[in-house]
């Protein structure tokens, strides 16, 4: 009898934790968490690389993603010309921040870029949280992935409106994504012919 109500307080109990971390809220609140804590990166990929002075580049490019956000910033240059050492720099220690690298994450189509985002913001699909193994059986994980991604992108941007509200209190926020050239075709970033599943 012990045991049986020990068995049945464990499930209730991981059910509740499970519930917990999934609910809408809380994941907003990680999300939020996550945008405004800064952004350290381990420049270890460019430890052996002798030091360029880019500080002319460095105070344009931060002055340009601090200022009203007037649409993207595409840094183009042949490979190793330290494009990625630069957005590396400037990006470091900065709050609303994220770096999608793909040399590092690696991604091979738009959509797997989207998910490696949105686990990025500490947002915890079913598919990557290990107690919905336990809750969720696989078919129904592969099934809510596309439901999933569409909240998961809805509260990122719910989200990110609140802060734009509060006149970007906390910066403006920049999403990088390095190397995205290698990339699939640019078919697998159309959002009309997606295959999430």
């Amino acid at each position: 009898n012990a045991w049986g109500i020990r068995a049945i307080l464990g499930v209730v109990v991981v059910l509740g934790m499970f519930l917990a971390r999934r609910w809408g809220f809380r994941q907003k609140y990680t999300i939020q968490k996550r945008f405004r804590a800064p952004l350290y990166l381990d420049n270890v990929l460019f430890k052996n690389i002798a030091p360029i002075d880019r500080s002319n580049e460095e105070q344009m490019i931060s002055e340009y993603l601090n200022s009203v956000p007037t649409g993207p910033l595409v840094i183009v240059g042949s490979e190793g010309c330290g494009k990625s050492a630069l957005m590396r720099k400037v990006l470091d220690k900065r709050k609303m921040s994220m770096l999608l690298d793909v040399r590092q994450n690696t991604v091979i189509n738009g959509d797997e870029l989207v998910v490696s985002f949105i686990l990025q913001t500490g947002y915890l699909l079913p598919s990557t949280d290990p107690l919905s193994g336990l809750f969720i059986k696989q078919a129904k994980k592969q099934k809510a992935n596309t439901q999933e991604t569409v909240e998961a992108l809805d509260s990122i941007i719910d989200v990110l409106r609140k802060e734009k509200e509060k006149g970007w209190s906390q910066g403006v926020p920049v999403i990088c994504i390095d190397d995205i050239h290698t990339l699939g075709s640019s078919l697998d970033l159309d959002p009309r012919k997606s295959r999430i599943s």
